[in-house]
């Protein structure tokens, strides 16, 4: 019996967009002060946790957020930005 395939990562800009997919896992730049790269957009949370735990061992030594909206869910390390001079 074949297994019917679904995808977890969709690009935002497409069908349903952010709304359909509201958890995001964010690569911060090294200094912190702004989003490199989002890892990954899903849509429930047990899937986000998941994805955010992989990209942790993925990126060690980087600061990684699991945000939906403007509430940050998770993050690695202390969250604080570098200070700039």
């Amino acid at each position: 019996m074949p297994v019917e395939r679904q995808s977890i990562f969709l690009n935002p800009e497409g069908e349903g967009g952010a709304q359909a997919l509201p958890f995001v896992v964010e690569l911060w730049t090294e200094d912190k002060a702004a989003v490199e790269t989002i890892l990954a957009r899903v849509q429930n949370v047990s899937l986000a946790h998941a994805v955010f735990s992989a990209s942790r061992s993925e990126y060690p030594s980087r600061y990684i957020t699991l945000r939906r909206g403007e509430s940050v869910i998770a993050e690695t390390g202390d969250g604080r930005a570098a200070k700039s001079s």
